[in-house]
Parts: structure tokens; C-alpha cells; sequence
């Protein structure tokens, strides 16, 4: 919904991002900021929600950020959204154990549970949001050569971009050059179904998955981050 100019998303708790609040454009005329931050909170308590901005350096208005930390929002997950260009000469997967669903299914889902460890709770939830997605996309299964799934991810095709989402590597299998390989899947899904470039978006204290995407050529483009309002506050 949107709200005194700013779009209100709401999720069932599932994830800040998809139940948070998005300064793109200032508050109507007329409508106090301390007033508007009131009147979110208000909403989101009405579903058992703790108010979170989703910020970033074009949010509006500019001086939001610094009044949410004065009325107690706590800075978390700094996130460096990258890019990278879908050139001729990508690098191709070598595991070739790859299952691509067009929409989300049970078996997807149960895989990202696990592999995430996400709350079996919030599985309903997540299948509904997912199965909201209303461009070309792909839920990607990564089998390693005994036919277990040990990664797993998300391609959404808009206009000439593919966006990776939910890319999730088994604890068990981390360091052994899975997470390369389903990405490298994802990019060339993406090409060959007519994106150009890619994006991403990746909590900026995950050094281990930072460092795979600058090995593959991602670059940084902005951060965002989130405030998340202190409880008690």
C-alpha cells in the first residue's frame, strides 16, 4: 500500500524487506515527518509487526534517516546491491545436475527451508508470495553427483535484467564451489532468455559470498540498509 508517499509492504513478518517501509518520495504536503513515522508505526503494530525502513541514499525526505535514530531505529544489514554485464563471454557451469522450475513449487520451497533454515511457520506465506511473481522466472535446484540438493535460487527476468534472490548454499557443502556453480546457472538462464545484465543483493558482512560475486565480476553499484525501530521505544 502506499502511505503519506511512501510504499507500505506487508508479509506475514516474513523477511524485513518484504515488510518494511520504502521512503521513495517525500511525505504529502501538509503531513509532519515525525507524524507520518507515527502513523506507519501504527499500521504495522495493527499486524503484530515491528516498524523497519528500508533506506537508501535517495530516500526521502533526506533528513529521515537521522530522525528515525533519534526516535530509536537501530541501524542492521548494511546490503550492497551489484550488477554485473551478461557478455559473450560468461562462464558456463560445469555441474550440469541442475532442476529449473518455471514456478515455485513444494519441492523448491522444502529445499529452501531446509538448506536456509527457514521457519517452517512462514512456508505458507513465502509460497504465496512467490507465486506472485509476474515475470519470467526461474527456482533453480543444484544437485551435487549423488543427486543431493545443495543449493538452491531464485532468477526474475524484468525488461533486459535478471535479479538473483535467495541464493542459499547447504552448511554442509560451502566451500566447495556449489554457490559458483548455481550462479553461474542463474546468469546463463538469464542470457538465454533474453536478459543483458544481472543484480544482486548481498548483506555487506557476508565476506564469503562478497567474495564470490567480485570473483565472477559483480560490482557494486549503491548500499541500502535497514531501521528497525528498538523495542520499548
Amino acid at each position: 500500500m502506499v502511505r503519506d508517499s511512501w510504499v507500505l509492504r506487508f508479509a506475514e513478518g516474513y523477511s524485513k524487506r518484504a515488510n518494511s517501509i520504502v521512503p521513495l518520495y517525500a511525505a504529502d504536503t501538509g503531513i509532519q515527518l515525525d507524524e507520518a513515522i507515527a502513523g506507519c508505526e501504527t499500521l504495522y503494530r495493527s499486524q503484530g509487526l515491528r516498524s523497519a525502513f528500508k533506506m537508501s541514499p535517495i530516500a526521502q525526505p533526506s533528513e529521515l534517516d537521522e530522525m528515525l535514530e533519534s526516535q530509536g531505529y537501530r541501524l542492521v544489514d548494511r546490503c550492497s546491491v551489484q550488477t554485473l554485464a551478461l557478455t559473450a563471454d560468461l562462464k558456463k557451469p560445469q555441474l550440469r545436475h541442475i532442476v529449473v522450475f518455471p514456478l515455485v513449487t513444494e519441492e523448491w520451497l522444502e529445499h529452501y527451508c531446509r538448506l536456509s533454515r527457514a521457519s517452517l511457520d512462514q512456508k505458507g506465506t513465502m509460497f504465496r508470495m512467490l507465486s506472485n511473481i509476474r515475470t519470467q522466472s526461474g527456482f533453480f535446484l543444484l544437485h551435487d553427483d549423488d543427486e543431493t540438493v545443495v543449493a538452491c535460487g531464485i532468477g526474475v527476468i524484468v525488461r533486459n535484467y535478471i535479479g538473483l534472490w535467495d541464493i542459499v548454499t547447504d552448511s554442509n557443502y560451502r566451500q566447495r564451489g556449489f554457490g559458483e556453480q548455481l550462479v553461474l546457472h542463474l546468469l546463463n538462464w538469464g542470457r538465454d532468455n533474453g536478459a543483458t545484465d544481472s543484480f544482486l543483493v548481498v548483506v555487506a558482512s557476508n565476506a564469503p559470498a562478497r567474495k564470490l560475486y567480485a570473483k565472477l565480476g559483480f560490482e557494486h553499484v549503491y548500499e541500502h540498509w535497514y531501521r528497525v525501530k528498538e523495542q520499548g521505544c
